[in-house]
């Protein structure tokens, strides 16, 4: 009967441990590093000058990779590089900004988070002759979720919408899709991205 009594003690044990004791079994990684693909565009939000049709917003693949350091329990530095694959003009983004983790017992987890950086708008090279480099400031908010699959292993989706003013890139009306057909504002209009992610997250330190 003791020995009974014994089991069932240990066996209960973890239930009604208090939630930082049972947390502090789970030792969070210092440092992550995360690869991902994505699907999503970034459109304008605004009217510019110009006439025709959008012809770089179209939703295609997306590439990314970051690195996170972990600043307390619960928050978390990174720092992301990510391009697109479009057909006009390439977006590629260094940004950086803060994940937050309300939670971190559960073997699937929320996080959201806040980020800024630099947008690098690359012509490809059919309109190349047509358009011009451009850079310019942007920002992001996230929403996510991830999987601890195993230990040092977690796999994630995460919703991302970005902000920045770029100038609007346009298909002249009447002209059709080639390159002699690109036109450019002179003006920067908000274009905000969408992109849905999903990746897995390996642990370094």
């Amino acid at each position: 009967m003791p020995r009974n009594l014994t089991l069932v003690f240990f066996g209960l044990l973890p239930l009604v441990l208090p939630s930082s004791v049972r947390a502090q079994r789970q030792v969070e990684p210092y440092q992550t590093f995360a690869a991902y693909v994505g699907w999503g565009a970034v459109r304008r939000a605004e009217s510019p000058t110009i006439e025709g049709s959008a012809a770089d917003a179209d939703a295609g693949l997306y590439l990314g990779f970051d690195f996170e350091i972990r600043n307390s329990n619960r928050a978390y530095t990174y720092g992301r590089l990510e391009a697109d694959a479009a057909q006009v003009r390439q977006h590629l983004a260094l940004t950086g900004g803060v994940r937050i983790r309300p939670v971190l017992e559960p073997q699937l987890r929320p996080y959201f988070g806040l980020g800024v950086g630099l947008y690098w708008l690359e012509p490809k090279m059919r309109a190349a002759r047509v358009l011009d480099r451009e850079f310019a400031p942007r920002f992001e908010a996230l929403v996510g979720g991830e999987w601890a699959a195993r230990p040092g292993i977690r796999l994630f989706g995460e919703y991302r919408i970005s902000g920045a003013r770029l100038r609007a890139v346009n298909y002249m009306p009447g002209c059709g899709t080639g390159p002699q057909c690109v036109v450019s504002s002179s003006d920067r209009v908000l274009h905000l991205g969408h992109v849905v992610w999903s990746g897995v997250r390996l642990k370094m330190f």
